[in-house]
């Protein structure tokens, strides 16, 4: 039951204290009456808060209050204990007397020897690492804006608190804004992906339903959407899509959200977006649910991908809110082709292809090779994924920056029907294979699971992604094997860079390549 008055949650509080022999500060108990309304909640956290201090032999105080409940790490623990805290008065009274009375060079003799004293402390602490927990090192990869810094909250899959990976995706929701974000009647677009036939890789619907829950509590109306594919699949119109949606989990009794097809049955429910300062288009078609939403939270499963090189948010949002139009638009550069050699005229090929544009065609010695008419392909490249063979490669009749940059001017559009405070992403470093999750197979995890990011900033949460898959060791057996740590794993698989497409995405304003990564253990 939520408590309105927060008189009332810090009686609950204090009742608590008393009952358990807490020695618990005024400002601890304004923290938590701040943060928490419902009983449990406050006991629980004031017992986890209490459990803590007890175990490292520290006294109960506002900073370890915001360590247990927030991760955040306002000065090292060591600095916490009641020892520390009068020998660094006495150090002070010490300094202080001393400096009154010692010459001009005695003091600058001083001043050195406690620069010394205080760089051999801070080497005793654990040199901080994307990894660490508590974490808030900046992370600078422009620049050009290095004074613009956004916050990416870090879930590691490990938990120091033994708590549950749900309840701190609800807590890094928390600190990065949603209860601000979304108001009371407001329709929230969950963006997801739900997965091809067949595919295993993308985000467990268990984690949607988390999501719905928490943007019920905030009396909002959720709904799980994503638009139409252009290539032929389950997901190309809006029965077969819905229905597989179901198939994979994602059903209303399972998640407690409708499903809505973001651009409808046949994908021509969409929006022109105008929008400035693109170099591909001036304006972009966009599914008119995300259009018509009043706030939306983008679910991404960060993977490789075969023609974009990495998936992230952007990517869901660019090209997962487009319309079959804007995404003929966005592939209109890639035109595959067939190495007869490698082919084996297998077939699969032509049964993915949408466009029928694919045809086994028998050459002068006999042999069976597919060939794929230029002149209608719609550049999906679908096939690439489709071939067990390696026999399709793509020619770009542009660039794969070309096609990274007009993914992010759809994604420009898209955002810019919402209010900035409007949208939040989760990004998923699990499972994270090889290839996208329309295909219709799930390849082996290119490295060991890492955990899940929360942010604001579409740009710094893919960043961040990319900076944290790169620092992790290929996993043994899969296609990631022998790309070792601090190699860029997605180039190496597929020989493309996604800085270029957190560049241009940076300089369209979608946000910052430079965050700070802030651990919720």
């Amino acid at each position: 039951m939520s408590l309105s008055m927060p008189e009332d949650r810090e009686l609950i509080l204090r009742d608590k204290a008393a009952r358990e022999g807490f020695d618990v500060p005024q400002e601890v108990y304004d923290f938590l009456t701040q943060r928490f309304d419902t009983e449990n909640k406050l006991k629980s956290e004031l017992i986890n808060i209490a459990m803590f201090a007890a175990h490292r032999q520290i006294p109960i105080s506002l900073d370890v209050a915001k360590l247990v409940v927030d991760g955040e790490r306002v000065r090292p623990l060591s600095t916490m204990t009641p020892e520390f805290e009068a020998e660094a008065a006495a150090a002070a009274t010490d300094v202080a007397s001393s400096t009154a009375s010692n010459t001009a060079a005695q003091a600058t003799q001083s001043a050195d020897s406690n620069d010394s004293a205080t760089t051999t402390k801070s080497t005793t602490e654990e040199a901080p690492t994307l990894f660490n927990f508590d974490n808030t090192e900046v992370v600078t990869h422009s620049e050009e804006t290095a004074a613009t810094t956004s916050d990416v909250f870090f879930i590691p899959l490990r938990t120091q608190r033994k708590r549950s990976l749900l309840e701190r995706i609800n807590l890094a929701m928390t600190r990065a804004g949603i209860d601000n974000m979304i108001a009371e009647g407001d329709k929230v677009a969950i963006k997801v992906h739900f997965g091809e036939e067949g595919n295993t890789g993308f985000v467990s619907p268990l984690y949607a339903r988390n999501i719905v829950s928490r943007v019920k509590e905030l009396e909002a109306k959720p709904f799980l959407t994503d638009t139409n594919t252009l290539y032929s699949g389950k997901r190309q119109n809006g029965v077969d899509h819905t229905e597989l949606a179901i198939a994979n989990g994602f059903g209303y009794s399972s998640v407690g959200a409708p499903i809505v097809i973001a651009d409808g049955l046949i994908s021509r429910d969409s929006v022109e977006i105008a929008f400035e300062g693109g170099t591909h288009f001036e304006s972009v078609r966009i599914a008119s649910a995300a259009v018509d939403a009043d706030a939306m939270i983008v679910v991404s499963h960060v993977k490789g991908h075969g023609e974009a090189g990495f998936g992230g948010a952007l990517k869901n949002i660019g090209m997962g809110l487009g319309s079959r139009s804007a995404k003929q638009r966005m592939h209109s550069g890639i035109k595959p082709s067939v190495t007869v050699d490698n082919c084996t005229a297998c077939s699969r090929c032509s049964k993915w292809c949408q466009p029928k544009c694919i045809e086994m065609k028998q050459g002068a010695t006999g042999a069976r090779f597919a060939h794929i008419d230029q002149e209608n392909c719609n550049g999906c490249g679908e096939c690439l994924t489709a071939c067990a063979f390696n026999a399709i490669e793509i020619n770009w009749s542009t660039s794969p920056q070309d096609f990274l940059e007009k993914i992010a001017e759809h994604a420009a559009g898209a955002l810019s029907t919402f209010a900035a405070e409007k949208v939040i992403y989760l990004n998923f470093l699990t499972n994270i294979t090889p290839d996208c999750d329309c295909c219709s197979f799930s390849d082996a995890p290119i490295v060991p699971d890492i955990g899940i990011l929360v942010s604001t900033d579409p740009v710094a949460i893919d960043q961040a992604s990319v900076d944290l898959v790169e620092q992790a060791i290929g996993t043994a057996g899969s296609r990631g094997e022998g790309i070792g740590c601090g190699e860029e794993k997605f180039e190496a698989l597929h020989g493309v860079k996604p800085s270029v497409a957190m560049r241009y995405s940076e300089k369209l304003g979608l946000g910052t390549q430079n965050y700070r990564l802030r651990t919720v253990g």
